[in-house]
C-alpha cells in the first residue's frame, strides 16, 4: 500500500530492535511522555509526537495515528526514529525510512 501525502488517521507503527534485528523489549517506558516517534520530514522539519504500545511494549512495537494533513506534508522520503525514557535506556534509536506519495 502507498502512503500518501496529507493522509488522516494513518497508523504509523514503528520496531525497536536490536543490533540483531529481534524485537527489543521496551515496555518500562510506560510513564507519560517516555515513548515519542521523531519525524524529520523531506524538508527538514522535525516533527515529534508522543507514541503509543501496539501491544504492551514486549514486541518493541509504537504507533503514532496521524490526526492533521499536516502530519504527513510535503511528499517525499522521511526518517522516523524512536525516543524513549526507560530504566536502561534514554535516548533514540536509529532512524528508519518512511515513504510518502505526491498526490495529484
Amino acid at each position: 500500500m502507498s502512503i500518501q501525502e496529507g493522509t488522516i488517521g494513518l497508523e504509523i507503527q514503528y520496531m525497536v530492535t536490536k543490533e540483531d534485528g529481534s524485537p527489543e523489549n521496551i515496555s518500562s517506558a510506560n510513564t507519560a511522555g517516555a515513548k515519542k516517534l521523531v519525524f524529520m520530514k523531506p524538508n527538514g522539519v522535525v516533527m515529534i509526537k508522543d507514541a503509543l504500545f501496539v501491544t504492551d511494549g514486549l514486541d518493541g512495537l509504537l504507533k503514532y495515528t496521524t490526526a492533521a494533513a499536516q502530519d504527513l506534508t510535503p511528499s517525499g522520503i522521511y526518517q522516523v526514529q524512536a525516543e524513549l525514557i526507560m530504566p536502561v535506556f534514554q535516548g533514540r534509536t536509529a532512524p528508519d525510512i518512511l515513504s510518502i506519495g505526491q498526490n495529484l
